[in-house]
């Protein structure tokens, strides 16, 4: 059972690793739309070579309502954080991703009847905490436009495990894949704008959206790998704890992110903390 756990750390440092370099190549003048349709297509590209010696799709039925909902999970709610990413720090985004999780227990609780005990009480009241530390400036709370729309786009994304999870009782994850990139990569190109865009920012960024779909592989197959094996729960915080740590780390020391810096990491130690009461106990 140790395999899934150390399968999900490696998922947090590669997926941390990749929205660093995903913040680091984002520029005002581009639709989030063009960004998300290069990562899916070349996640895509990557995934199909082995899936047509490999897949096996299941029998039609409810794991493929689960799929479409992750598909339009991911498409909502990855064009919102590539559009906070022209705005504001990686490390601030980082760290509201820790309500991600907020919205997966109360999901669990709402339709899983999973309890909620005295130590995910906690855990839930510190994330909340971490994250009022980043809005607040002097003595009143500063929710900037670039930070609302991250805070909306990690409720969404909080619901994506849960699906996941159920589709993936039924899915081969390989098969999994290449179906979700297909679908969201090839309706991207249904706007005019994006294939041009699209061509653009590779050009100039080629070798970094490279690495990028590289560490992006990686952390997918962990990640999925990990929770069909593992404990949700055990899964989701250590992607989480880990995903915080680099990027935090990344902004502060690789993209030069030095403003309020005591904020970000009080806010990072603080959401870490709710992380594990939340999931752990």
């Amino acid at each position: 059972m140790l395999l899934p756990y150390l399968a999900s750390i490696m998922a947090g440092i590669f997926y941390g690793a990749t929205e660093s370099i995903n913040k680091d190549i984002t520029e005002e003048k581009y639709s989030p739309f063009s960004y998300g349709f290069l990562q899916y297509f070349l996640n895509f590209i990557i995934f199909l070579i082995p899936a047509v010696f490999f897949v096996k799709l299941p029998p039609f039925g409810i794991s493929y309502f689960y799929l479409v909902a992750v598909i339009i999970i991911t498409l909502l709610a990855n064009s919102l954080t590539i559009k906070a990413y022209k705005t504001e720090d990686i490390s601030n985004i980082s760290i509201l991703s820790s309500v991600t999780l907020v919205t997966t227990v109360l999901l669990g609780v709402t339709f899983l009847a999973e309890r909620l005990n005295a130590y995910k009480i906690s855990g839930i009241i510190l994330i909340i905490l971490g994250i009022f530390v980043i809005f607040f400036e002097g003595k009143k709370l500063a929710v900037s436009r670039g930070l609302l729309i991250a805070l909306i786009a990690k409720i969404l994304w909080g619901f994506q495990p849960l699906f996941d999870k159920k589709a993936l009782n039924s899915f081969d994850f390989l098969a999994y894949l290449v179906i979700i990139m297909g679908i969201l990569s090839f309706s991207h190109l249904l706007l005019p704008w994006v294939r041009e865009e699209a061509v653009l920012i590779f050009s100039k960024y080629k070798r970094k959206i490279l690495l990028s779909r590289s560490f992006v592989t990686l952390g997918l197959v962990a990640y999925l790998w990990s929770i069909k094996r593992g404990s949700i729960s055990i899964v989701n915080t250590n992607v989480d704890t880990f995903f915080l740590l680099v990027t935090v780390l990344i902004g502060i020391i690789i993209l030069k992110e030095r403003k309020h810096l005591l904020k970000k990491l009080v806010g990072c130690l603080v959401c870490i903390l709710g992380i594990i009461l939340l999931n752990l106990f």
